[in-house]
């Protein structure tokens, strides 16, 4: 992960725990979202946080393409201002 992504990733956290949720690292499995987001009312979303130019990989589609059809809210942030309309969509 970059120092921007890393940046992305701690404003993300923050924005999520001002709505009283939590947001954990999705390290489950290769290709995987990088965040779970735990929001109250049993809401859970997932986000993969890229560089401006960060490509998204076969494997990251595949999973986000697979938690959406679960009726999972799945967001792609390449900067702050797409985290800040994610955590506004939430």
């Amino acid at each position: 992960m970059t120092k921007r992504e890393i940046r992305h990733e701690a404003v993300l956290v923050r924005r999520i725990e001002r709505l009283g949720g939590k947001c954990l690292k999705g390290e489950v499995v290769a290709g995987f979202p990088d965040r779970i987001v735990l929001l109250p009312g049993g809401r859970v979303a997932f986000v993969e946080l890229k560089t401006p130019n960060g490509v998204v990989s076969a494997l990251q589609r595949e999973w986000m393409a697979d938690l959406k059809a679960l009726g999972f809210r799945v967001g792609l942030c390449h900067d702050i201002k797409e985290v800040d309309e994610f955590v506004e969509s939430l």
